[in-house]
């Protein structure tokens, strides 16, 4: 996808497409952490509710605060072009150590 330097509408359609997949992920998880509600053992059951809040916690700072630090960081910060002599030397490195 190309969005010719458009921050906002990459911004959206970031959110548009991982938000699903990772609350989905989120969801999932929660309900297994949340099983373990079930057990007799209060320390496990402390651990598996404390865990649950941890992965809702994550998933709003993830979401509201993560995801709009990238955009804010992309706009003031753009990126500088990376010269392909740079991206060759190391391979040229790894290639040589390999064969010799």
């Amino acid at each position: 996808m190309k969005f010719e330097n458009n921050e906002k509408q990459a911004l959206a359609i970031t959110i548009k497409k991982m938000v699903p997949a990772v609350l989905i992920a989120m969801i999932a998880t929660a309900l297994g952490l949340l099983s373990l509600y079930r057990s007799k053992v209060p320390m496990v059951r402390d651990f598996g509710t404390m865990l649950t809040i941890g992965i809702l916690i994550s998933f709003i700072i993830s979401i509201l605060i993560f995801i709009p630090f990238l955009f804010i960081r992309d706009k003031h910060f753009p990126k500088e072009e990376i010269k392909k002599e740079k991206i060759d030397k190391p391979n040229k490195f790894i290639i040589a150590k390999i064969v010799s």
